[in-house]
């Protein structure tokens, strides 16, 4: 059957950072576009979504990197709902290879020391 790109529900669509442990969940605000080739649905995440997920650490890799998706996430053209899943791991996946770009020089505390910057994504923890 046909599944309907408009239909796509993101609040039932989990990624998670293994399928086993959920200790690491990412889940999203919505999604910034999503086309239909017969039986693939290619979904475009807005960019704040991205950023939690590199926070979180889930899909960093291929290793972390699984979807799962619940009843109602997309449904057929006769409104009919996907079947919910276990967790599924990345068949491909394509490593981040952007660096991260310095934006903005927010504020300086002099008695502080303190510099707080902006930059174009998530920056790791050290």
């Amino acid at each position: 059957k046909v599944v309907n790109p408009l239909s796509i529900n993101m609040s039932f669509i989990t990624l998670l950072d293994s399928s086993l442990n959920t200790s690491r969940i990412g889940s999203f605000s919505g999604y910034l576009s999503a086309t239909r080739s017969r039986r693939t649905i290619v979904i475009t995440l807005y960019q704040q979504d991205v950023n939690t997920l590199n926070a979180l650490g889930v899909c960093y890799n291929i290793s972390t990197c699984y979807a799962q998706v619940q009843k109602w996430f997309i449904v057929d053209k006769y409104g009919n709902p996907v079947l919910a899943t276990a967790p599924i791991k990345a068949s491909n996946f394509t490593n981040d290879t952007k660096l991260p770009v310095f934006l903005q020089f927010l504020s300086f505390d002099v008695n502080t020391g303190t510099l707080v910057l902006q930059f174009s994504e998530t920056i790791a923890k050290s």
